[in-house]
């Protein structure tokens, strides 16, 4: 099964996840110009790149910090990003300048979520983003997070989508600076079923589950800080 969905995602790679693609909202636009305004004025020992559910960090800040030991964190996460629009933002400027020891990625529940994008489009896309990262920040580790469970039980059609996405991609770490953690198992109970009082709508964490993100990243984010290779936990 993994080999013939590594087969599809190979023939995949010309897909629109693949290629840069500019967000004309002006909120996305404001973003934006925010984040290059953080990159050349602000230090960052922990980058954090995704669409809204890592831009929503940003509501618990006491949360992160206590994840991260307080460490210098800039959020670069994106409300409706793909991984199209996280390629041009990197193309167009963010992070330059920035030498973080962490990056923390999680993308791709909107390319999961677009109708006309499936997992082999994720993984292309989140091969890309990983491509365009080790080249721009040679000096930093890389963090794949795993897409967060959707769905309310393991039978539900995006479930099994951002599963076997997830699986696709835990198979870009190379166990020196990429890795993988993933998360479902905080986020589920018996059977797989979606633990509902961790999210806000399903898809967005409350802020229980930042509170369980948070304790689930420590231990990496501190080996990352360290100079160390965090531990792939790819199940």
């Amino acid at each position: 099964m993994i080999t013939a969905l590594l087969a599809t995602a190979w023939m995949a790679s010309d897909s629109m996840a693949t290629e840069p693609i500019q967000n004309h909202d002006p909120v996305w636009q404001a973003r934006h110009a925010r984040n290059l305004a953080l990159s050349s004025t602000s230090r960052a020992d922990v980058m954090l790149l995704g669409d809204s559910i890592t831009q929503n960090w940003e509501a618990v800040p006491g949360t992160l910090r206590s994840s991260t030991g307080n460490a210098n964190v800039v959020n670069f996460g994106m409300p409706g990003d793909r991984t199209e629009h996280l390629l041009w933002r990197l193309q167009s400027g963010e992070g330059n300048g920035l030498a973080p020891k962490a990056i923390l990625l999680m993308i791709g529940t909107n390319n999961a979520g677009a109708g006309n994008q499936n997992e082999a489009d994720v993984y292309a896309g989140t091969r890309a983003v990983i491509d365009e990262l080790k080249s721009r920040f040679p000096h930093s580790r890389i963090l794949i997070q795993s897409i967060l469970p959707r769905g309310l039980n393991a039978s539900d059609s995006i479930r099994q989508e951002i599963d076997a996405a997830n699986t696709l991609v835990a198979g870009l770490r190379d166990g020196e600076r990429v890795f993988f953690q993933n998360l479902n198992r905080p986020f589920l109970g018996d059977r797989g079923r979606l633990r509902t009082n961790l999210f806000l709508d399903g898809i967005h964490p409350n802020a229980s589950g930042y509170t369980v993100w948070a304790r689930s990243i420590k231990r990496n984010l501190a080996l990352m800080r360290a100079g160390r290779r965090p531990v792939d936990v790819v199940r």
